[in-house]
């Protein structure tokens, strides 16, 4: 009689096991998507804009001695309201290593017009570590709105950077 309990035990440990990472998996694939979502929809338009700018500054060839001016804009801007989003991907670095500071969601439209105005007026400035902060900062909100936890706020910091 009592190996037929263990059997009945075993069995629901497996349906709960189970059923634990059926809701891990369906956490993750909504979580997941709605980074997806939101930084696909921003480095579209992202993308997009640097293409405009990038054939105004070739149909403009003056606008090139406007860059100081852009470069000042743009440093005011961070001076502004920036706080720690100035640090840019050390800061992202930091929040994935310890875990402390916040990755705020307005480094996404600050790094975004930065960069914009940057290759508008013909200063030399990648793609990539763009796409990093932009991607980090909405991961972030996303992880705020859902009050995840420190483990699943750096999976999600993770989706986003990967986003």
């Amino acid at each position: 009689m009592e190996g037929k309990k263990i059997k009945v035990i075993k069995l629901k440990s497996r349906e709960n096991e189970s059923l634990k990472i059926t809701i891990f998996f369906v956490k993750w694939v909504f979580l997941g998507g709605l980074v997806g979502i939101f930084t696909g929809l921003v480095g579209a338009f992202f993308l997009k804009s640097l293409e405009y700018v990038t054939k105004v500054r070739i149909n403009t060839w003056w606008i090139l001695f406007l860059l100081p001016f852009g470069g000042a804009f743009v440093s005011w801007l961070y001076y502004k309201f920036g706080g720690k989003s100035s640090k840019g991907n050390n800061l992202i670095i930091e929040k994935l290593n310890d875990n402390e500071d916040e990755v705020h969601l307005r480094m996404a439209p600050l790094v975004l017009l930065g960069t914009i105005i940057t290759h508008l007026f013909g200063r030399s400035a990648g793609r990539e570590g763009t796409g990093v902060q932009i991607g980090a900062s909405i991961a972030e909100r996303i992880g705020k709105i859902f009050r995840l936890d420190k483990a699943d706020s750096r999976i999600i910091l993770m989706a986003g950077i990967s986003g």
